[in-house]
């Protein structure tokens, strides 16, 4: 876990050296939360040993800070706002080139949109248009020019809905972050990221299908009817998470915590790690290369079907009723309810180890 007051250690040694002001501070805050999601970023994907070595490893990676500082009060940060009538509205398109988006309830029935941008620059602006029931909402990447004076240019950019919007949520991002709260529509999110890290938190969709090429994907405490997931390179986690899941990754890491449904994890190389709080159905897992561990309800009985084609199976649960029918194989029930009527989890390897708890 990353440690907020190291990060503050070693802000505290550059900042001190400067009179303090607001804006000031907000860039503290700023520099500060990119530094903690990129420090997290490195940690889960293995890139740095511990937490603190994670943090020297994100400042280093942000240039030279001491020189966003010295420009913070030549260029004051400046806001863009737009609101707009959900009605008639069916789609909300977000194209985003860098630094952070946030997604949020809004306070009133319309959609609302802001940029906070420090410096003020158009090369960078806040861009949002209308066409039918498309709303278009752009932030291309700062001049060349811009990032050769300002080490950091920041942009944030926010966007407000409420409840009853029904349409779809497209985000395509190019880098940087993507924070999503306390959000619940009866509409659809899609995702496309090239990189970064992504956050969903305490959050319902319809359906959820998300694209990432590198980075990192959490979710905690989110239901969608059907959650969907093409992992290229890094990491997907799930905490309290209820859906039927469709899940592969190409190289990285699935981890799922407290979760609730069906569907299938796939993963071409790493580890598919899950535990479970209750089957709603039947459950497929497999991997090329690999570990599949699978902790199952402890109150719940399934049937249960594993193979891996060089390796080991191992089955540990209570009440267990199985048959090793070859090396590598395994196939039975939890219980002594008819096998017909439970719900099955099926892995396969293609090399290493399923384990089932």
């Amino acid at each position: 876990m990353i440690n907020d007051k190291y990060i503050e250690k070693k802000l505290d040694e550059i900042f001190n050296n400067y009179p303090q002001s607001k804006d000031l501070q907000d860039l503290y805050q700023e520099m500060k939360e990119d530094i903690h999601e990129s420090a997290q970023a490195l940690l889960d994907q293995g890139k740095q040993p511990n937490p603190n070595a994670a943090v020297d490893q994100a400042i280093k990676n942000m240039g030279d800070l001491a020189a966003s500082i010295k420009e913070v009060d030549k260029s004051k940060a400046t806001l863009s706002e737009y609101k707009y009538d959900v009605v008639g509205i069916n789609n909300i398109n977000v194209n985003v080139d860098f630094d952070k988006v946030k997604i949020v309830p809004s306070p009133d029935y319309f959609i609302h949109i802001s940029q906070k941008q420090r410096p003020k620059s158009a090369s960078y602006k806040l861009q949002v248009t209308k066409s039918g029931a498309d709303l278009n909402v752009s932030v291309p990447l700062p001049s060349f020019s811009l990032k050769l004076i300002f080490s950091h240019p920041h942009s944030t950019v926010e966007l407000a809905l409420p409840n009853s919007y029904l349409g779809a949520l497209n985000l395509d991002l190019k880098s940087g972050s993507l924070n999503i709260s306390n959000v619940r529509i009866n509409g659809n999110l899609k995702l496309n990221l090239k990189s970064g890290q992504t956050k969903i938190e305490d959050a319902e969709f319809n359906n959820v299908a998300s694209l990432v090429v590198s980075g990192s994907l959490k979710l905690v405490n989110v239901k969608a009817a059907n959650f969907q997931s093409n992992i290229r390179s890094g990491t997907l986690k799930l905490y309290d998470v209820n859906a039927k899941f469709d899940v592969s990754t190409h190289s990285g890491a699935i981890r799922g915590t407290q979760l609730t449904g069906s569907g299938k994890f796939a993963s071409n190389s790493g580890a598919v790690k899950l535990a479970w709080q209750k089957l709603t159905g039947n459950v497929d897992l497999s991997a090329h290369s690999g570990t599949i561990y699978s902790v199952q309800p402890n109150d719940q009985d399934f049937a249960f079907k594993l193979q891996a084609k060089s390796g080991t199976v191992k089955v540990n649960h209570l009440n267990t009723n199985f048959e090793m029918q070859a090396q590598g194989a395994a196939i039975g029930q939890i219980g002594n309810q008819d096998k017909a009527q439970l719900p099955l989890v099926a892995a396969t390897a293609g090399s290493g180890v399923i384990k089932l708890e």
